[in-house]
């Protein structure tokens, strides 16, 4: 089992990256508009801030007065909803 998660687990977080990647890909190539607000900036793989609490954020997209953060998912669950809004 040790020797399947590993290949397996791999290859779904390749998915993942893939995914993070085509967004990240389309807001820098594009004007950054998200949801109606332009960004300026965009920062990927973002850690946390949070005392004792450790998360890393997929992409962030700043302005001067608005923040976007995007949690990037290969194939997205309802089950994945808590952990991402925590």
């Amino acid at each position: 089992m040790k020797e399947y998660d590993q290949k397996f687990g791999s290859w779904a977080n390749n998915f993942g990256s893939f995914a993070e990647e085509y967004f990240i890909n389309s807001f820098e190539q594009s004007k950054r508009d998200f949801f109606g607000e332009e960004f300026d900036d965009i920062a990927k793989n973002m850690p946390g801030y949070k005392k004792n609490y450790k998360d890393e954020y997929d992409i962030v997209l700043f302005n001067c007065k608005s923040l976007a953060i995007a949690e990037v998912k290969f194939k997205a669950h309802e089950n994945d909803l808590p952990k991402v809004l925590k």
